[in-house]
């Protein structure tokens, strides 16, 4: 391999990373964008559960102020619990969004060459999409992931899925999972936690 085309696969490999770099930066900064907002308007409905909960307590005074703490404890862990789905939600949306056919080929190219660097050989490549989207994607995808592995390819329509796509080598069991649903995990995972905070604080404010 001469080192003009070293050069050139060193480049177009950077650049795939950085584009998909910069993706996911934009998916996180507009999950963290609409978790501050779900968390603003779920402020007022969190100090009217916890004040009806301090009214609760206050009509059983007899039970005396264990009630109370229960009662608010209960309602942090139901907000909370709503706020994750949501979030999810969002997130989920936005990498269905964001994963365009052109991004499906560039992760595909860059999952190619990294099975193909470890020495193993590729025969053929299995892409399952969501199938309400094969169609539209098709032609698309296929046209972006040059001859080579066109040639090699076989698109599955999968049901039940909204977005994103799996990838499997060779008919091996081994699939590796780049849907919606599995992204929205990855990304939650990092946000989760300031969303958690934030609820707290809310909390704790309130009272």
């Amino acid at each position: 391999m001469s080192d003009d085309l070293q050069s050139l696969l060193d480049r177009i490999n950077r650049e795939g990373l950085e584009r998909a770099e910069a993706e996911k930066k934009r998916i996180l900064d507009e999950a963290r964008t609409e978790a501050l907002r779900i968390v603003e308007e779920a402020r007022t409905e969190s100090e009217r559960l916890i004040e009806q909960a301090r009214q609760e307590a206050a009509n059983l005074k007899e039970r005396g102020s264990e009630a109370l703490r229960q009662a608010a404890r209960n309602t942090l862990l139901s907000l909370r619990s709503q706020l994750q789905k949501r979030l999810f939600n969002v997130v989920r949306a936005c990498v269905g969004e964001a994963m365009t056919a052109e991004l499906m080929a560039e992760l595909i190219r860059e999952m190619t060459a990294a099975y193909a660097k470890q020495g193993f050989k590729i025969d053929r490549l299995s892409v399952l999409l969501p199938e309400e989207r094969l169609e539209a994607l098709r032609d698309g995808l296929l046209a972006r992931l040059g001859e080579d592995l066109r040639n090699r390819t076989d698109l599955q329509p999968q049901a039940g899925r909204h977005g994103g796509f799996q990838l499997s080598f060779n008919g091996q069991d081994v699939v590796y999972d780049f849907t919606d649903d599995a992204l929205a995990e990855v990304l939650c995972a990092y946000l989760n936690p300031a969303l958690a905070e934030l609820v707290v604080a809310e909390a704790a404010a309130a009272t």
